[in-house]
């Protein structure tokens, strides 16, 4: 029997890489890639009507962005997936552990966090940031908080899209960390374990945040609201570890990535500046870089 049950666990974490490798192929390397232009150009660079393009090409270009990766970039891919991949064979010892010395102290924490910090909710905090940079006319911040909004959107809606691939049960309900059911399967109250919705979400919003307000005082409070989501998910025996760590790696790459479409290549350009030192005066030449982040 133990043959037999081995060979079925092997399977079904070659599925899930197979699965995960796919999923994060959306999204994972896609900030880090600046070679090529996005597969739907952007014509509108100022504007308030540069959004509605945005709106429609933002989502494609996030998708197709795996057609230019360089083998270096599936590469990193793969390792994404094999991190997370590499988790399920803890989820069980992991849950125990969380299980066992739950806090009501820490629930009490992450809970009013995880119900402000989610979802539709944050889909709602990026279109004000969207409507206040409008309203007070700075780019930087109307960019932004378009971003984040979509980032949040796309993510939630890409871990729907995994729910469906792998139908894990959750906890609570599962035979095991193992018990994937597949694309054709079903789970006990037909609610999906893998990858958390509320994670991914969340570490999208902090990731798109943070790429355009690269300060640790906007980045580390995100990302520690972000990481309470995680947590809560795991207090509340919600969902495996794997399933939390593998959105918040999702949601990163899908934040970052989808900054990073709108960034402005980083060109360099002479100016000529004026120049005075003593009785001297004259002019120099100077090479000036444009900025790499939306603005």
């Amino acid at each position: 029997m133990t043959a037999p049950r081995n060979a079925a666990r092997a399977v079904r974490l070659a599925a899930m890489a197979v699965y995960l490798t796919a999923s994060l192929s959306t999204a994972l390397p896609a900030c880090a890639a600046t070679g090529e232009g996005p597969f739907l150009p952007y014509v509108r660079e100022r504007g308030a009507s540069k959004y509605l393009e945005w709106l429609v090409k933002d989502p494609l270009n996030l998708a197709a962005r795996p057609a230019a990766w360089s083998a270096a970039e599936w590469g990193r891919a793969a390792a994404g997936s094999a991190v997370t991949v590499g988790l399920i064979p803890l989820d069980g010892r992991a849950r125990d552990f969380v299980q066992d010395r739950r806090s009501r102290t820490v629930i009490d924490l992450v809970d009013p966090i995880r119900d402000r910090f989610i979802g539709s909710r944050l889909t709602l905090y990026g279109a004000g940031l969207f409507v206040a940079g409008l309203a007070f006319r700075d780019e930087r911040l109307s960019d932004s908080g378009f971003l984040a909004a979509e980032s949040a959107f796309w993510a939630v809606r890409a871990s729907a899209v995994i729910k469906s691939l792998t139908h894990r049960e959750r906890p609570p309900t599962a035979n095991g960390p193992y018990d994937f059911q597949g694309p054709r399967g079903s789970t006990v109250g037909g609610s999906s374990s893998f990858v958390s919705g509320d994670a991914i979400g969340a570490f999208a919003f902090a990731a798109s945040v943070s790429e355009v307000y690269p300060y640790r005082s906007v980045r580390w409070p995100l990302y520690a609201l972000a990481g309470a989501v995680g947590v809560h998910r795991l207090e509340h025996d919600a969902h495996w570890l794997s399933d939390v760590v593998g959105a918040a790696m999702l949601g990163r790459a899908i934040g970052k990535g989808m900054v990073h479409l709108h960034a402005r290549s980083r060109a360099v350009r002479p100016e000529i500046l004026p120049f005075v030192s003593g009785s001297a005066v004259g002019v120099r030449i100077a090479l000036v870089s444009s900025e790499s982040a939306p603005r």
